[in-house]
């Protein structure tokens, strides 16, 4: 029998300071079962960075064909693809084929390495991506929603968080529970158009 994914409902305090966007978020996003929570998370702030009219999360790890965030035309068409991790230059090339812009998101130790086996064999990548600096401490935002063993692991969460955005630096708060999120970016210059990809 199939494992279902988890259900996590996220009530979200927005302030992107960078952008002067302020919004309350409801949001349902699925946990995969192969998926850890670091990177539902890193989807979560990558959706709260660009969020804007007709964005939404695809099926993510269920549907390799799709990004993890898009954002689609009323004809259907993606006007912006985003993707968390690190993927490979033929999925680069793809996606820049599909959308006019693409945004990619990684979150661990593995950017670096990544990067540098990655740089020489795509010419649509302008830059270093974005890079999660993720600690340890950043389960915290989900310890308390972990459901008693026996408990029916479908069960809704419901989490409360505060986001802020401001320079390089998200802050995410959760009651007593606070983590920091730095962004790093080439020549610690940061600029929100970083990581986007575009076509000559």
């Amino acid at each position: 029998m199939a494992i279902k994914p988890t259900i996590y409902k996220l009530s979200i305090a927005l302030s992107d300071f960078n952008r002067d966007y302020y919004d309350s978020l409801n949001l349902t996003v699925a946990l995969h079962p192969s998926e850890t929570l670091e990177r539902m998370m890193a989807r979560i702030v990558a959706y709260c960075l660009n969020v804007q009219e007709n964005m939404s999360f695809t099926k993510g790890l269920a549907n390799i064909e799709e990004p993890d965030v898009w954002v689609k035309t009323l004809d259907d068409l993606i006007s912006l693809w985003i993707e968390v991790g690190e993927p490979s230059p033929d999925r680069i090339k793809k996606s820049s084929r599909l959308s006019p812009q693409v945004k990619i998101y990684s979150f661990n130790s593995k950017s670096n390495t990544w990067w540098k086996q990655s740089k020489h064999k795509t010419t649509e990548w302008k830059e270093y991506p974005p890079c999660f600096n993720l600690e340890k401490e950043f389960n915290k935002i989900f310890a308390d929603t972990l459901v008693a063993e026996g408990v029916d692991q479908a069960l809704l969460r419901l989490i409360l968080v505060a986001c802020y955005f401001k320079g390089s630096v998200s802050y995410m708060d959760r009651g007593k529970t606070h983590v920091s999120i730095k962004f790093e970016f080439p020549k610690n210059n940061f600029q929100m158009n970083y990581g986007n990809m575009s076509k000559n």
